[in-house]
């Protein structure tokens, strides 16, 4: 016996809606996000796209990074994007440490990665100016050595 098609027409204009399902069929789908025939990519996604890719951007000329006052697990990614960039891009990587009025172990040991990382490819690595604050935390966990903070 052949199985029942699960699908069914709610009127000739409206693609197959799918039988006692909440969720939409892949026809339906690509009725509502036209799709650029060139990259096979929705419209929808390239807008997505477009916001993530703007918010990920380090400026060009990036020639310091500037520490914020906290300094935490949730601003790593970003730390670590514009560390990188500045070792791509320059001789030298400058790091303002006066406004550090907090600073954790995670974002500790991305600045000993980037200050081994620096030295490996013979390139300064240099934090300055640290706050009180930002050198007492080096300290604690070891790593002021590390991070050249005397």
């Amino acid at each position: 016996m052949a199985e029942k098609d699960k699908t069914e027409k709610v009127n000739d204009q409206d693609p197959p809606m799918a039988k006692d399902e909440s969720e939409p069929t892949q026809q339906q789908l690509d009725a509502e996000s036209p799709v650029d025939e060139s990259t096979g990519i929705s419209d929808e996604i390239a807008a997505v796209e477009g916001v993530l890719m703007e918010s990920a951007l380090v400026p060009e000329r990036l020639e310091k990074v500037i520490l914020q006052k906290t300094n935490n697990m949730q601003g790593v990614a970003d730390l670590t994007k514009k560390i990188i960039h500045l070792m791509d891009n320059n001789d030298a990587i400058e790091l303002d440490g006066s406004q550090v009025d907090s600073i954790d172990t995670s974002t500790l040991q991305v600045l000993v990665a980037a200050a081994r990382e620096a030295n490996q490819l013979h390139k300064d690595f240099t934090i300055n100016t640290p706050s009180q604050n930002f050198i007492d935390a080096a300290r604690l966990v070891g790593v002021a050595e590390d991070l050249l903070i005397q």
